[in-house]
């Protein structure tokens, strides 16, 4: 017989290394709390759009974006500085997203795509501009 409490609840399986697992089971027994019941109270806290929760996971959005902006050869800007007094993007910026989009299309170049869009009339071309 199924009771009525296990269907309405789902099991969650979280890997993660060793070192981890271990600091966190650490800080965990400091306050006498389960991991199950910090996964709960942290899923929780999501769920009803807690600040300090949603701010671990934005972070950690941001710090895998990072991650793999490095990986492909795209240094982050310096994060200290306030997306408001960022100046405008620096050659070597503009060259490495160029690179990165150009070789996803380099596979399917024509020679059509050398020649410049039409220009519709009583438009100024941006190169021109």
């Amino acid at each position: 017989m199924i009771r009525n409490h296990d269907l309405r609840r789902k099991d969650v399986h979280v890997k993660m290394s060793r070192e981890t697992h271990m600091a966190f089971k650490m800080r965990l027994l400091e306050h006498d709390v389960s991991m199950q019941r910090a996964f709960e109270a942290f899923a929780e806290a999501v769920a009803a759009g807690g600040m300090s929760a949603v701010n671990i996971i934005v972070r950690d959005g941001r710090r895998r974006l990072k991650e793999e902006l490095l990986s492909v050869g795209i240094k982050p800007i310096n994060e200290n500085r306030r997306l408001k007094t960022r100046g405008p993007i620096n050659e070597l910026d503009v060259d490495a997203m160029y690179d990165l989009i150009s070789d996803d299309e380099d596979d399917q170049e024509s020679p059509a795509d050398e020649e410049d869009p039409p220009v519709a009339r009583g438009h100024r071309h941006n190169e021109a501009a």
